[in-house]
C-alpha cells in the first residue's frame, strides 16, 4: 500500500466533512409557517412563506396641501353622484316593489335592499346639506 501521507489535521477535516455529508437534511430548510388557521370545513390550514421574508411596502407621501381636501377643490361631487345613484336605485327597487307580478322572493329581496339603500340616503343627506347650530355657541363661564 502506497498511499499519500496523511496528517491527523487533514484526517480530521476529511472525517468531518464526511460527518457533515451523512447529515439528513432538513426537509424545512428555508420555509417559515408564518400561520395556522382553522377553515370553515374544520381543518387546520397552514400558511407557510419559502424564502426571505419579503421587503415592507408603504404608500408614496403625500403632502397635505396635495390631498381631496384642500382649499378650493369640490369635495362634494362624489357623495352627489352616490347619493344620485343611491336614488336611481331606490326608485328601481320601489318599481318592484310595486309590480304586483313579482313573486314573494323577489320582493322580500328588494325590501331588504331598499331598506339598507334608504339607510344610505339618510346618513348622506346631513353631510352635502348641513344645517346651522340652533341657539348661540356654548361659551364656558362668560
Amino acid at each position: 500500500m502506497s498511499g499519500k501521507k496523511v496528517t491527523v489535521a487533514e484526517a480530521v477535516a476529511l472525517v468531518d466533512a464526511l460527518c457533515e455529508k451523512l447529515k439528513p437534511a432538513d426537509p424545512n430548510a428555508g420555509r417559515t409557517v408564518t400561520g395556522m388557521y382553522l377553515s370553515p370545513d374544520g381543518k387546520v390550514v397552514k400558511a407557510i412563506r419559502i424564502g426571505p421574508k419579503p421587503r415592507r411596502e408603504f404608500a408614496d407621501t403625500v403632502p397635505h396641501w396635495q390631498t381631496d381636501h384642500a382649499a378650493g377643490q369640490d369635495r362634494g361631487r362624489a357623495a352627489a353622484d352616490e347619493l344620485a345613484r343611491l336614488r336611481e336605485e331606490a326608485k328601481a327597487l320601489q318599481q318592484i316593489l310595486d309590480d304586483p307580478a313579482v313573486g314573494a322572493v323577489e320582493r322580500t329581496r328588494a325590501e331588504v335592499r331598499l331598506a339598507q339603500v334608504r339607510r344610505e340616503i339618510d346618513a348622506f343627506e346631513p353631510s352635502l346639506n348641513p344645517k346651522p347650530q340652533a341657539g348661540k355657541a356654548p361659551t364656558a363661564g362668560a
